[in-house]
């Protein structure tokens, strides 16, 4: 009997336990494409980032939400983003990391490193240059595609398919 009672206990533990972590899908502002640009217009170097993040349920005619920001590093403005927005930014579906021009002839190793380092971030991000400016990609809108951030990734994706651009499974970031 005693067993018994230790095993209800038990069961009914693991099952209360369970129930500690709930993500509702339409609170979570899922990052899909992000954009890194560089602003040389100001005293100080900052990066400027700029996420776009499709609204969940909604597939048809839906609306994506766009935010900004200027700060001293990735981490920071993402800190910052999440502040303009009311749900929590999540990477784990990432798609698409764009760099602006500029950036990419500064350099872009650290922000590399950044999202390589990130646990929540997947693997299957495309990190793509721009010519131009990544701002201007992300919130250019193309009337014969709804999603401009989902348009991008498929544009990508086939022409990695058709090997026009390389498809780099692992990047090992090593200082010489």
């Amino acid at each position: 009997m005693r067993n018994r009672i230790v095993f209800l206990i038990f069961l009914l533990l693991m099952v209360v336990s369970g129930c500690e972590d709930e993500r509702i899908l339409e609170e979570l502002g899922v990052i899909h494409t992000i954009g890194y640009d560089i602003n040389d217009g100001e005293e100080e170097e900052k990066l400027r980032v700029t996420m776009k993040l499709p609204k969940a349920g909604e597939l048809e005619g839906a609306e994506s939400e766009t935010l900004t920001m200027e700060a001293a590093s990735s981490r920071d403005a993402r800190h910052q983003l999440s502040r303009q927005t009311s749900r929590e930014l999540v990477g784990g579906q990432m798609r698409v990391a764009l760099f602006g021009l500029n950036l990419a002839e500064e350099g872009v190793w650290e922000t590399l490193d950044t999202l390589v380092r990130d646990p929540t971030i997947s693997k299957r991000v495309k990190v793509v240059v721009t010519q131009g400016t990544a701002h201007e990609l992300i919130v250019t809108d193309f009337p014969e595609h709804e999603r401009t951030d989902y348009y991008l990734d498929g544009i990508i994706e086939k022409e990695t398919r058709s090997f026009t651009i390389l498809r780099l499974t692992y990047i090992v970031l090593q200082e010489t």
